[in-house]
């Protein structure tokens, strides 16, 4: 193209292009104004729509809320069924999307006012419970579940299963507590007491060892030995005889025969303190009076022993026993010249022993009656049996050792003067030990070779050790064991 054409055709361009710009703006400011036009008419519509779905939406809103304030309305809050009737109403009547703003303004005022009341909260906790109750039975009797609308009787009994099983579970929790705490405690205590074990014994255990069987024995012995040195300690040298008896248990686990050391030495405190609270304290009328008639009773026994000893039988003596009852009542009598000298000693004691123990009875004068049966509740009788006989001994020291506790005063303070029982020979002796002469009691024999009274102390009774032999016995069923069985366990050990 020539410089000419190419100019001629610019120059002509030139012209023509604000016409063609024009143009174009003028297209699109049209079509702007189409899209406008049809948006405002797109909005307009879709306004009329929603006031139709708001107006719909109230309609239907208002229609639920006054369906459900009329079926509120006819519902008893004390009723217990109330919170599951509540929940039921609002579920079936109550959507939130298809609520008004309004019937949802009014429906929350209405459940503010239920789930705030008290009622409502308790019966509601108490549903929940049920609940709680009703799986907790079916979890554990899968074979014999219980619904809500079972029967009031099956509810009940599910309710108290579950009561009691809440009740042991914080049992449970609450023993669990204590123990971890009193363990915690104890692990504590026992080091420290196994600690101060060391310091004060000088032991070479470790602090850390008293978790160890050994180191546990050892402090047990060392404390059980520290609580008879307390009681050595209030009782004084008078109670060392009785500490030398302790003995280690075989398996070193501590005194076999503490209790019996201790119980031992704890009486010995006791007679100790008893005879602390006599010194210089006078006796009150009552105890001087069971004093005196103790010490009565106890010398008319030891008379009558004696006399019997010696050969006096009144029990069999029909003819010094005639003469004293015939006399027994004169004024004037010649019994004692008549009656053999023993029998004399006898009866007299026998007389002292009656008056002493119906006088402390009656706190009178004996009648004749009273005197007569005690008699024969006391004193051996012509034609009494052996056996009566030392039954009706034994009453009279009973009877004798009670005086004497009602007076406070122990037997060791005698007053009365009192002479070791005499037997004829060695072998009368012996044939009382274990009978009237006990462990410790003093007495004397006669000894005719060498013409004097021997004195003795009884001792311990040796028994003699019997061979062991195996006993052809069968065992004994078990009482435990079931008499149907074939047979029961065998003793471990059978002694002769």
């Amino acid at each position: 193209m020539s410089g000419k054409t190419f100019l001629s055709a610019f120059q002509m361009g030139a012209k023509m292009y604000p016409d063609i710009v024009k143009s174009r703006e003028d297209q699109i400011d049209k079509k702007l104004k189409r899209d406008i036009l049809d948006l405002q008419k797109n909005k307009l519509e879709i306004d009329a729509n929603l006031a139709e779905a708001k107006k719909n939406r109230e309609v239907i809103g208002m229609k639920s809320l006054n369906e459900f304030k009329t079926e509120y309305e006819a519902l008893d809050m004390n009723d217990s069924r109330f919170p599951s009737q509540w929940r039921r109403l609002v579920k079936d009547n109550i959507t939130g999307i298809g609520m008004s703003q309004r019937s949802l303004e009014e429906f929350n005022t209405i459940k503010e006012t239920v789930v705030n009341n008290e009622i409502f909260k308790a019966k509601e906790a108490a549903e929940a419970d049920a609940l709680a109750a009703l799986s907790w039975w079916n979890d554990n009797n899968p074979l014999n579940k219980v619904g809500p609308d079972s029967p009031p009787d099956a509810i009940k009994v599910v309710n108290d299963s579950y009561k009691e099983h809440l009740q042991e579970e914080k049992s449970k929790s609450i023993r669990a507590e204590v123990e971890a705490k009193g363990s915690a405690e104890t692990a504590l205590k026992d080091k420290a007491e196994f600690v101060a074990f060391i310091e004060e014994t000088g032991s070479t255990y470790l602090p850390e060892d008293y978790t160890k069987p050994e180191a546990k024995d050892a402090l047990r012995v060392h404390k059980q030995t520290k609580e008879v040195k307390d009681l050595i300690m209030e009782v004084g040298s008078e109670g060392l005889p009785i500490m030398a008896k302790l003995e280690i248990s075989p398996d070193g686990r501590g005194y076999k025969n503490l209790l019996a050391v201790k119980a031992e030495l704890r009486t010995l405190a006791n007679q100790q303190k008893e005879k602390r609270e006599r010194s210089g304290k006078d006796l009150s009328e009552a105890e001087g009076n069971a004093l005196m008639y103790s010490e009565r009773l106890r010398f008319a026994n030891e008379t009558m022993d004696q006399m019997v000893i010696e050969g006096a039988a009144p029990e069999s003596d029909f003819i010094n026993g005639l003469i004293a009852q015939y006399t027994g009542g004169k004024t004037f009598n010649i019994a004692n010249a008549l009656i053999n000298p023993k029998y004399q000693k006898w009866k007299s004691a026998a007389d002292n022993y009656i008056r002493a123990t119906l006088r402390k009875e009656s706190g009178a004068a004996i009648a004749d009656h009273e005197y007569i049966g005690g008699f024969k509740d006391y004193i051996p009788l012509l034609g009494d049996s052996a056996e009566l006989k030392e039954h009706k001994r034994d009453l009279r020291i009973g009877v004798a050792d009670t005086m004497r506790r009602i007076s406070g005063v122990p037997w060791e303070e005698t007053y009365l003067p009192r002479k070791p029982m005499r037997f004829p020979s060695k072998e009368a002796a012996n044939r009382y030990k274990g009978k009237w002469l006990k462990e410790g009691d003093k007495g004397e024999f006669y000894d005719k070779d060498r013409k004097m009274w021997i004195p003795f102390t009884v001792g311990k009774s040796k028994a003699a050790k019997k061979p062991e032999t195996k006993p052809d016995l069968k065992p004994l069923p078990d009482p435990m064991v079931n008499p149907l069985l074939k047979a029961a366990p065998a003793p471990t050990s059978i002694r002769p």
